[in-house]
């Protein structure tokens, strides 16, 4: 979709050539203030290749012999897919047929297919950066990468304050979405058993995350991976034939009907929530350079990307289409409650490995990403040694924990995960990537029109992150001030 990976690296190229120096390291030392701050434009760029130069090593390609190496780069293209399907298509999918309730079955379809083709090119957009970087680990690796030419203007590090952000938003966002599995994982054996107070299906819950996260490397998830994909589909599967086999009393003019456009249209604030509910559902692209760190060919991220995309598209749509023309104006969010209560159990034991394997993903991510910022450059990251292995196991339990206790603590959990999505999701799936291409492009805007056409495109991409950023607030906010006294915290479920 780049019209061409070599431009890329030619920019890149000669922007790192007018910055660097011909001293062994090839960067000249930036010349400072008595405040220890950069005094002219060229320092700003000697600093801003000095960043560069710190992410152009993967840190997993130098493993060294033996045999208590631990090998990260060992994924194919196509078990990458199935992670990337077991992490996006999960609790998104389940919330896409109520989305059809509010906007209509035809502005609904288009907004799920026109995101999904935009999320396809920004997810590009991340293989595109990586390539480029090959020491990027994380969305924080990235915005450091990005906010170093700014050198250290206002007194502020800009490299570090990147990093920063990119660190701590990025740990927002998956520690809030291994949260909702935590709570889904809780509703759907509440609705299976209902034996037993809800808060202890969260604690067995969080202990079966915990000793699912303990693998270090996405080879091991991989095979999960692909039982967390057939579970969803399934389970979706059961719902839409159940459906369509009880026959409700739909159509256009019947007694349960279904909207082709939308009628009575409700509030902003709630059209806006159901929009954000088709962001989350496309919102993995935060873990995408952790993914693409373990692939044995990094270059064959967009065969992954590609199939990912071909799936959750036409399983959204049509699986959004059946179950609401089915269920009409009874459909609910999570779609797998639109049935009978027989069905409804069958379904939701079905779906306990998606919930499980999906969160289980996030969670790995978060914590190969801490471990990281660590150990970074030493051999615990590579080898089997004690520390390395302790440490590993208390990022992991501290992380769960955590998830946890936000499941069972915050009031109206589902309104305040959209406005987690709002923040981070938007800005990851949709404006982070058009900054992006503009960064690795810097300079070359007008060089054809397809460049100019791609410009105009991730413009519009960075004004469309900050679009949904801001009324997504706005409407998250209201919802979560309607109904703040419907919160369920630390309570038992019925």
């Amino acid at each position: 979709m780049d019209p061409s990976g070599e431009l890329n690296m030619r920019g890149i190229s000669r922007y790192e050539a007018k910055a660097s120096s011909s001293d062994n390291s090839g960067v000249e030392a930036p010349a400072n203030n008595k405040d220890g701050l950069p005094t002219s434009p060229a320092s700003y760029k000697r600093i801003a290749v000095h960043v560069k130069s710190t992410l152009e090593i993967d840190p997993f390609s130098t493993l060294e012999d033996g045999e208590n190496d631990i090998q990260y780069k060992n994924l194919s293209w196509w078990q990458c897919s199935f992670i990337m399907l077991a992490e996006t298509v999960s609790l998104g999918i389940l919330s896409l047929p109520y989305t059809l309730e509010i906007l209509g079955v035809i502005p609904g379809v288009i907004l799920i297919v026109a995101l999904g083709i935009l999320s396809a090119y920004t997810g590009m957009e991340y293989g595109m950066l990586r390539n480029a970087h090959p020491g990027i680990t994380s969305i924080g690796d990235a915005f450091r990468i990005v906010f170093a030419p700014l050198g250290h203007r206002l007194g502020i590090n800009w490299a570090w304050f990147g990093q920063c952000v990119g660190d701590i938003s990025q740990l927002l966002f998956m520690t809030f979405l291994m949260a909702s599995h935590v709570l889904t994982w809780t509703i759907a054996l509440n609705n299976v058993g209902g034996r037993i107070c809800s808060i202890w299906y969260g604690i067995i819950g969080t202990a079966v995350f915990i000793l699912l996260g303990l693998p270090r490397t996405l080879k091991c998830i991989s095979y999960l991976s692909v039982l967390s994909a057939l579970s969803v589909f399934i389970a979706v599967l059961v719902t839409m034939i159940s459906l369509g086999m009880t026959m409700p009393s739909t159509g256009l003019t019947g007694t349960n009907p279904y909207h082709l456009w939308p009628i009575n249209p409700p509030p902003f604030y709630e059209v806006f929530l159901v929009v954000t509910n088709i962001v989350f559902a496309y919102a993995g692209h935060a873990a995408y350079f952790n993914f693409i760190t373990e692939l044995k060919n990094p270059r064959e991220f967009p065969k992954s990307l590609a199939l990912l995309q071909t799936i959750d598209i036409v399983l959204y749509s049509v699986s959004a289409v059946v179950i609401y023309i089915f269920a009409g104006s009874h459909v609910e969010s999570p779609a797998l409650n639109s049935t009978s209560h027989h069905v409804q159990i069958a379904a939701w034991c079905i779906a306990l490995p998606t919930i499980l394997i999906a969160g289980v993903i996030y969670g790995h991510v978060i914590t190969k990403d801490i471990f990281l910022r660590f150990f970074k450059g030493t051999r615990h990251i590579t080898k089997n040694t004690r520390k390395g292995k302790i440490s590993w196991v208390a990022i992991v339990l501290v992380i769960w924990v955590v998830a946890w206790v936000l499941s069972e603590s915050i009031a109206d959990f589902n309104t305040m995960l959209g406005l987690i999505v709002t923040l981070f999701g938007s800005w990851f799936t949709y404006g982070a990537p058009g900054i992006f291409w503009l960064f690795l492009n810097h300079g070359r805007y007008t060089l054809s029109w397809k460049t100019k056409l791609l410009t105009c495109l991730n413009i519009i991409l960075v004004a469309m992150g900050a679009a949904i950023f801001g009324l997504g607030i706005y409407s998250t906010s209201y919802s979560i001030h309607r109904n703040a006294q419907r919160g369920r915290g630390w309570k038992c479920l019925e």
